[in-house]
Order: structure tokens, then C-alpha cells, then sequence
């Protein structure tokens, strides 16, 4: 992943510009976050993030940096899958704090213009490191196979002890739902183990299989009136996570 930002460059004098960005910040309630290096960074909350403005100042060459990040973090953060990443104040449909931001944005850049004539902007785009838990297709692939052996193993086991059960016309209720249990541990686990295939070729049908697996197990716990299992879900919800991170990286198609 990158983070994202808005850049703008222009050339104007810093006895000029650092007035204007001042009263700009005191009107739109941006708080002056303190001076790092040689930039002058500014901060304000919106609704369930955070907005940032960067301004470098490299003589009279000016740098001025927005993005959106998380509340929780500083201006120079690493990041990752649980903080997020740095994102533009992009244009298009906005509303409520995030638009009063984006407007509060475009009016700073207004009264640069107004200064300057070679005001230009783009998006800027910086690599971070990978500071999330991420499997390589190889090792999601074994993962998923030793679930599904843990799966097919427990299900044979069950199937095993209820044919005996019945044989033996003892305990025929018992022998029933182990039979049953066995059946559904049987299917889930070949879900699984199919899906652990189509991950080593390759294949996003991977994550419908998981997926698919997910939905049987819930739908059987629900009919059996039995509580659900959340630990396989959760596990079952990080695989098909890794998945998709899978398929964004063009590893799965």
C-alpha cells in the first residue's frame, strides 16, 4: 500500500506566505501542530478522521501537503492495515465536515493563486512498508490445507465413532449427531482443501470456497440451534482478507 496525498508547488516569498496560511488556519479552525524540519504542519479534526496541511518551505519554493489519516495518529506515520493510510481530500460527492474541509482547502489555494501565477497541484503517491500481517500465496495455501485436514480428520473421526454407535444400536441419539456433525465436518473440510488449491493456482474462486465454507458452517450451527463458532469465523475472515490482498497485488485472478 502508499500513502496518498494532495501536493501543491508554487514560488512565492515566505514573509508573504506564511501570513496568509496563518489567518487561513485561525478562520478555518486548523490547529497549528508544530514545526517539523522545515515544515509547518497544521491539523483539524473531521468527523471520524483526521485533516493535514504541510507547508515546506525551501526558500521561495513552497510546498503545501493535505491528506486525510486516521485521528489517532501524527503527521509522519507508518502506514498500516490497522491505522490506515494517508489519503487525499479528493473532489467529487462530499458531505458534512470532510466537504467544509475540502472547501476550506480550495479557499487557502484561491488566495495563493491570487499571489502567484504558477500555482501547480497533483497527487502525490509514497511507498510504506508492509506493517501488516500478510502471507505470501505459498504459505496461505498450506494454511488453508491444514485447516481442511484438521476439518476432513475431525469429520472421518466422527463418522467413524456414530457408524459404530449404530451398528451396535447403542446410544442411537448420540450416534445420529456425531453422524450428522461428521457430514458437515466432511463438506467443510473439502470447501476448505479446494479452496487451498485454487489459492496455489492461483484462482479468486478461492475466496468464494472459503466464503462458501463460512456460510455452511454458520447456516448448520443456526439449524442445530447450537452457538456459532466464532473463532472459524474470524480465522475464515483473516484468510479471505489475505485473499483479497492476494488478488490486488495480481496474485489471484
Amino acid at each position: 500500500m502508499a500513502h496518498k496525498t494532495t501536493v501543491i508547488e508554487f514560488t512565492m516569498e515566505p514573509s508573504e506566505l506564511f501570513p496568509i496560511v496563518r489567518n487561513w488556519a485561525n478562520e478555518s479552525g486548523f490547529s497549528f501542530y508544530g514545526h517539523i524540519q522545515n515544515r509547518n504542519v497544521y491539523c483539524k479534526n473531521v468527523r471520524f478522521s483526521k485533516a493535514w496541511m504541510s507547508v515546506e518551505n525551501n526558500g521561495e519554493n513552497i510546498r503545501i501537503e493535505t491528506w486525510l489519516s486516521s485521528p489517532s495518529v501524527g503527521p509522519d506515520f507508518e502506514g498500516n492495515a490497522w491505522v490506515g493510510w494517508k489519503t487525499p481530500l479528493r473532489r467529487g460527492f462530499l458531505m458534512g465536515p470532510v466537504l467544509t474541509c475540502r472547501n476550506q482547502i480550495d479557499t487557502l489555494l484561491n488566495l495563493l493563486r491570487s499571489k502567484t501565477q504558477n500555482l501547480r497541484q497533483k497527487n502525490s503517491s509514497q511507498q510504506t512498508s508492509n506493517a501488516y500481517p500478510a502471507l505470501n500465496k505459498s504459505t496461505l495455501s498450506k494454511g488453508l490445507a491444514i485447516v481442511a485436514v484438521i476439518g476432513l480428520l475431525t469429520g472421518t473421526a466422527n463418522l467413524i465413532t456414530a457408524t459404530g454407535l449404530l451398528l451396535r444400536s447403542t446410544y442411537r441419539n448420540l450416534g445420529n449427531a456425531m453422524l450428522v456433525d461428521g457430514i458437515f465436518d466432511v463438506i467443510i473440510g473439502l470447501l476448505i482443501l479446494a479452496a487451498s488449491r485454487a489459492v496455489a493456482k492461483g484462482r479468486t474462486l478461492a475466496i468464494w470456497l472459503y466464503g462458501a465454507s463460512i456460510l455452511v458452517d454458520s447456516a448448520f450451527n443456526i439449524a442445530m440451534n447450537r452457538p456459532m463458532n466464532y473463532v472459524f469465523i474470524g480465522l475464515g475472515l483473516l484468510f479471505i482478507w489475505q485473499m483479497f490482498r492476494l488478488k490486488n497485488e495480481k496474485q489471484l485472478s
